[in-house]
């Protein structure tokens, strides 16, 4: 876990994979009125076969856990892909984050919640290129994830703002990682 965050980030593996369905499973038939049910279905699909390394080369599921025992359910599930030393200009993508159907049922009453979900899965993935998959530029995918357009654009800006380079590219937000 960072310091300063609440969540702990880590790759998922078969455990936390099974943990984490089984639990989403059940948020998603006491909020099954509220959430998509095939999107959740979709869901399951992609992080077992992920985390079974069963997906594509060079692809991940991460998550964010409340502290404690093993295996738990994840509070938020990451979709990354990397291209690495083979590429000329080493990416990551964070081409989803998805947050558990209990934090989707009730997204206006958490706002503060899904806010620290939001930032620290941003900075747990740039923080991703500097050391587990080594990368030149962050890349993070607005359509199809909980991250809109808007809120990467206004991000944009405030890393700008603070020496990171950011820049809007259609539906992606690129962090170029700092030279040197």
């Amino acid at each position: 876990m960072s310091e300063g965050f609440i969540f702990e980030f880590k790759q998922i593996d078969d455990n936390d994979a099974r943990a984490t369905v089984a639990a989403w499973r059940e948020q998603v038939e006491k909020f099954g009125d509220i959430v998509n049910p095939s999107y959740y279905r979709m869901i399951f699909d992609w992080v077992l076969k992920t985390a079974s390394n069963g997906g594509d080369p060079g692809s991940y599921a991460y998550g964010l856990f409340k502290p404690g025992g093993q295996p738990s359910e994840a509070q938020a599930l990451l979709a990354i892909t990397h291209a690495g030393e083979k590429s000329d200009a080493p990416w990551l993508k964070l081409l989803s984050l998805y947050v558990s159907p209990e934090y989707d049922a009730e997204s206006e009453t958490r706002v503060v919640e899904l806010g620290q979900i939001t930032v620290q899965a941003i900075i747990e993935s740039f923080e991703l290129t500097f050391d587990k998959h080594p990368s030149d530029s962050l890349k993070i995918c607005s359509a199809g994830s909980t991250l809109d357009r808007g809120f990467l654009r206004g991000l944009s800006a405030q890393l700008n703002d603070r020496g990171i380079r950011a820049r809007m590219s259609g539906n992606w937000l690129i962090c170029e990682r700092p030279k040197g």
